[in-house]
């Protein structure tokens, strides 16, 4: 872990000749990519395709996915406020080196979320853009955590992976939202490995369930294609 992250505190500017050294290389990591889905967790109940759809439709994602907080050059980007500066390599040839996906900034929070990507580690990053604290989340898989999804009510942030060489296998991330005055700050909350499904696509639906879109694999035999069930649930956290 410790060589990805020294890896990935430097990239060039747009100036070839200089390198930017962010010595502010400090990441909190939540959530646990080793935890099993053997507490019962969630309750889960079937819903419908149309079920799915109407809580998409609903849903408020409150993520500016557009690039123009950022500045990009060919294979880097720089995030820059009043208090800080951060460059973050984006060249996906360099696996070994480490690569970034921007993926947004999400207004309620004041947080630039990044997917990450490297040999052996993924996940997300989170900025808080006041204070420039570094939040990550690393995926248990080679595939990072995608859609970093606030709850309604700003409470909760929601992130799966999925385990692209096992089958039926995928991985879940609750993280909690504290506030202390107009400071906000993350927190483990739930992580879980389950060996179920894949997820397919996930949404909030209120503070204390998500609908899911997710499929199963089931093969007869080795050299048999697979049966592909796709169905909708709805997961709501134990208390």
């Amino acid at each position: 872990m410790t060589i990805f992250l020294l890896a990935d505190s430097f990239a060039q500017t747009a100036n070839p000749t200089k390198i930017f050294i962010d010595t502010t290389r400090q990441i909190q990591w939540l959530g646990d990519p080793n935890a099993n889905d053997t507490t019962g967790k969630f309750t889960y109940d079937t819903i419908t395709k149309k079920d799915f759809i109407a809580f998409k439709k609903k849903y408020n994602p409150q993520i500016d996915t557009s690039s123009t907080r950022i500045i990009r050059t060919d294979t880097s980007f720089l995030i820059k406020t009043p208090q800080f500066k951060k460059y973050f390599r984006a060249d996906q040839r360099d696996l070994y080196g480490g690569f970034n996906e921007y993926l947004g900034f999400i207004k309620p929070l004041n947080l630039f979320a990044i997917q990450f990507s490297g040999s052996g580690v993924s996940g997300l990053r989170f900025i808080d853009s006041k204070t420039g604290k570094l939040y990550g989340v690393e995926s248990p898989f080679d595939n990072g955590c995608v859609n970093p999804l606030l709850s309604p009510k700003n409470r909760y942030f929601l992130s799966y992976a999925n385990n692209v060489f096992e089958d039926n296998e995928s991985f879940i991330v609750i993280l909690k939202v504290t506030v202390d005055k107009e400071t906000y700050t993350l927190e483990n909350f739930i992580s879980l490995t389950i060996g179920k499904w894949y997820i397919k696509d996930i949404v909030w639906i209120n503070e204390n369930s998500f609908a899911l879109s997710v499929e199963t694999e089931t093969k007869s035999d080795d050299n048999s294609e697979p049966t592909v069930k796709k169905y909708y649930l709805k997961a709501t956290i134990k208390k």
